[in-house]
Parts: structure tokens; sequence; C-alpha cells
């Protein structure tokens, strides 16, 4: 009997074994994207391994493996980086496809989300509130800011100096990406959805989830334009000037603005969805182009209906004169048509250095 005892105590201990080794390789699923191609994520049972793998071929992507427990994964919104958190505070940002280190760093808060942003920044927010914003290449970090609450959303002035943080709480944070200067802070009611800045970047329009639009001055720290009941904002464009904003939504609706008086100009209804926007280098004038090949160019010191442009290529390249007198319109494969901004009609010859490019300063 005695001998029994002894043999089922041995074989109990050499079975809890077997199972031990066995679940330090088991692999516990925790998470899993449905859409095609996204990545299903797999963390061992001791929480030290985790291997990636394609939801769809089932092929391994990449394996980790760290030296203490993993505490939270995280992928980038395009899954081609996951964030690693490790219960020692440490985190890694890994590309998925080639393996490669982006970042190592310490961070003392949970992770609560990672933005990817223009060229190389990546920010990372914690639950408290805290955000840092990284260079992937350098691991160099630009930023490091307390917000009022754990961060939603990133959004880059043109130039990439200054970010727009928004916050769960609907308030938005500009931040000076070099010298960490605070620049604004406000709030807006609801998470924000974009933000576009003035050519000068002293005004700054900022878009929430529920369709309400503040357009604030950055330097008097003083809102201008409130506009709510919008549509998805499609295309915003500040004049050369920057005293007129002109804001085309996904519901064809255009509305253009005299920032300074407060005062509105327009508000119509383009013909199809709106595609674009442009003013004429002396801010009299607004191009606004439709999906539906056609565009419109209103005089805006003129009290007179818009002249109407058809046949213009989705892909064309649509630039005003430096005198403002002439349209030149591009399509790849066709000669350029040149219009009239006075009477609409078509002129020739076609010369380039006659036109201003969006881009040029005038």
């Amino acid at each position: 009997m005695q001998i029994f005892i002894k043999a089922l105590v041995y074989f109990t201990i050499k079975v809890a074994v077997l199972l031990g080794a066995f679940h330090t390789h088991c692999m516990e699923t925790i998470n899993f994207y449905d859409i095609p191609h996204k990545p299903l994520l797999q963390l061992s049972l001791n929480r030290k391994v985790l291997c990636i793998v394609d939801s769809i071929t089932q092929e391994h992507l990449l394996k980790v493996t760290v030296e203490t427990q993993i505490d939270s994964v995280k992928c980038s919104n395009d899954y081609k980086m996951v964030l690693i958190q490790s219960v020692d505070k440490t985190f890694q940002l890994i590309d998925i496809t080639t393996g490669k280190e982006y970042l190592k760093l310490a961070h003392t808060c949970i992770i609560s989300c990672i933005l990817f942003g223009p060229d190389d920044l990546v920010i990372v927010g914690s639950a408290s509130g805290t955000a840092h914003l990284f260079s992937t290449t350098t691991g160099q970090q630009h930023l490091q800011v307390h917000l009022s609450s754990a961060l939603n959303r990133a959004r880059y002035s043109f130039d990439k100096t200054i970010i727009v943080l928004g916050c769960i709480d609907g308030t938005a944070h500009l931040f000076h990406i070099f010298t960490q200067e605070p620049l604004l802070k406000v709030y807006t009611g609801a998470k924000i959805k974009s933000s576009i800045f003035s050519n000068d970047k002293k005004m700054v329009l900022i878009e929430s989830i529920e369709g309400i639009a503040f357009l604030f001055s950055i330097p008097r720290q003083k809102l201008l334009l409130h506009l709510s009941s919008l549509a998805s904002l499609k295309c915003v464009k500040f004049s050369f000037d920057n005293e007129m904003i002109v804001i085309g939504t996904t519901q064809r609706q255009v509305l253009l603005f005299h920032i300074l008086k407060g005062q509105q100009l327009l508000n119509i209804y383009s013909p199809a969805k709106v595609e674009d926007i442009l003013f004429s280098p002396d801010n009299r004038k607004i191009l606004i182009r439709s999906v539906d090949r056609s565009v419109l160019l209103f005089d805006l010191s003129l009290a007179c209906p818009p002249l109407k442009i058809e046949g213009v290529s989705p892909v064309s390249t649509i630039l005003f004169s430096k005198d403002n007198t002439t349209l030149s319109i591009e399509s790849i494969g066709q000669e350029a048509r040149l219009i009239n901004t006075f009477t609409g009609q078509e002129l020739m010859p076609y010369i380039p250095e006659y036109f201003l490019n969006e881009n040029e300063e005038y």
C-alpha cells in the first residue's frame, strides 16, 4: 500500500511538472482582429513571449521574448508596429514586418494609446494623462507633457512644429514641439476629430466628432468662430492674408467667413461633393471644385452668379495666375486649358511661370 501511495505521489508530481512546462509554451490569445490581414496577438501563459500571427494565413510574423512579464500590448492604427509594455514599466516599439526595434524606454504609467505622426514621430499616451513624443529614428524625446485626461488624438501643423493633443474629456492642448511651450488649452465638449492651421499658424480650426468646429486665435487665446450642426469637414482653406476662411463639408455645403469681422460671406451648396477649394492670390475669388468634374468660380467683389467651368478632371492641377486674371487647368495626357477668370472663356497660350502654385508665397 505504501509503495502504491509513493508511486501515485511521484506520478502526480511528474504530471504537474510536465503540465507546467507545457503551459510555459502554450499561447493565450489576447486580441483578435477579424478584418483581413490584421494580426492575431498571442501571449504565452507565463506572459514572457508574444507571437504575432497573420489572422488569415496563420503565418508567424514576429516573436518577442522579454525578461519580465508583458503587461500590455498595443498595435499602431495601421498595424505595422506593436508597442509592448512590461511589468517593470519599460516599453518596446517594434516593427511587425522587419522585427526592428525603434524604441526601448522606461515609462512609469500604463500606456493607453500609441499614435503615429508624420515622418518618424510617435506619441505615447498614458491613462493618467501623460504624453511623450518620440522620434522612432533616433529615440530622442521631443516632448513630455501632462494633459487633463488620457490622450486619444494627435494632429500636427503643416510644418510639424505644433502639435494638437485631444483628450477623452473633450479638451484640446496645443504645444510647440521643439520648445515644449504650451500654446493653447481649450474645451470642445467632445473628442476632437481634426485640426487645420492658418498659413501663419496663428489660428487653428478644431473639429469635434459631434459636428462642431471652433476657430481659435492662438496668440490671443480667443474663440473667433463657433460653427455647429456641420457635416464632416472635407476641405478647409485660409485666404493668403489669413483674414478669411472657407469650409467645405461632406454634404456639399460651402461656408465662407471673414474672420476679423465675424461675418458670413457665403453659404451655398455645390452641385456635388466638394473636392477642393482655392483662393486667388488677391483673395477676391474662390474656386470650388466638385467630384462631378465641375468648377465654380466666385468673384467676392461682385454680386453676380459664379462662373461654371465643365469637364475638369478630378486629378487636374488648377492654378491662378499671379495677376488673378487667368486659371490654368492641367490634366494628365491633355494640354493645359487657360480660362479667363472674368468671362470664363478659354485662352492661349500657356506660360507656366505666369501661374501661382498653391504652396508658393505671394
